[in-house]
């Protein structure tokens, strides 16, 4: 009797999946949400059996060198998601295929659930820049997701951090319900609290002013994990502005929808307000301490 090697073991652990045909659905996130939260239930209960390897995330793929394999990979994360007959264990394979080949970097430490968050994020502000610059504004999401796992958040705070102005920026109630289905009701949650004005669509927003005004008073009575990834955002924001200001100086105040001041007096709120009853000592105090430098630079 012949014995199997580990990397056979590894292989059989795979489910094999057909070619799809061509005229099925090229994205995994078109995946309806139902049948996503399912996927993601069959996920957790594969982890805990340790039927697959663990997943990895963002494989650096060059599109010009696109082999055939990767064709057909393809192909299978298109048949995983859109034939009803195949099961979800199957669907999740498919869907992982792809970021299981030897060229991606593992992540051992971020569930799939994380990982999943990021391709949405990724796809859903995908065509969106920072104010006045080419930065692709998903830039800003991930460096909120990193200030939060740096304050020690939970995967919970980490995923709202990635999609916390989904709803304000991407679909509005609607979008928040997606966001409840996919990740949780936890999470969104912290994203409805980290969000200052929800108008469906075709609707206008509430005037500049007296929506800042309203969230920094939801601010004094809001959880932990709102005042936790708002502090994250906040602080990453002042960072780019002190940032540009240094470079492009002055003229970054015309990125804003609001004067200087205005904006000024916004930030020194927010600071205040976490200095006060601070989620992570280290964010609000960074926080304050760039809103300074912001006020005495606008000084000179």
């Amino acid at each position: 009797m012949t014995k199997k090697n580990a990397s056979d073991e590894k292989n059989s652990k795979m489910p094999n999946v057909s070619p799809a045909p061509k005229s099925l659905l090229d994205d995994p996130l078109k995946i309806d949400p139902v049948t996503w939260k399912k996927v993601l239930e069959a996920q957790k209960r594969q982890e805990r059996e340790q039927a697959l390897p663990i997943p990895v995330v963002f494989p650096y793929v060059d599109m010009e060198e696109e082999t055939e394999a990767d064709r057909a990979t393809d192909n299978n994360i298109k048949i995983g998601i859109n034939m009803a007959k195949v099961d979800l264990e199957t669907k999740l394979a498919a869907i992982l295929s792809r970021y299981h080949r030897e060229e991606a970097i593992p992540f051992p430490d971020l569930g799939f659930r994380l990982q999943a968050a990021l391709r949405y994020a990724t796809e859903m502000h995908k065509d969106q820049h920072r104010k006045g610059t080419d930065i692709p504004y998903v830039s800003h999401l991930y460096s909120v997701a990193s200030l939060i796992m740096e304050a020690g958040g939970s995967e919970n705070e980490v995923i709202a951090g990635l999609l916390h102005d989904t709803v304000e920026d991407q679909g509005g109630a609607q979008r928040l319900r997606e966001i409840d289905a996919l990740f949780g009701s936890e999470v969104a949650a912290i994203v409805e609290g980290c969000t200052d004005d929800m108008p469906e669509p075709g609707e206008e927003k509430r005037p500049w002013i007296e929506r800042k005004t309203a969230y920094i008073e939801h601010l004094k009575t809001a959880p932990y994990s709102v005042r936790l990834v708002s502090n994250a955002d906040k602080l990453h924001n002042a960072r780019s502005i002190l940032s540009d200001l240094y470079e492009a100086g002055e003229s970054v105040w015309g990125r804003f929808s609001q004067p200087r001041d205005r904006t000024l007096w916004y930030y020194r709120a927010l600071a205040d307000e976490f200095a006060r009853a601070p989620a992570s000592e280290r964010l609000s105090r960074e926080l304050s301490e760039v809103i300074n430098k912001l006020e005495t630079l606008s000084m000179t």
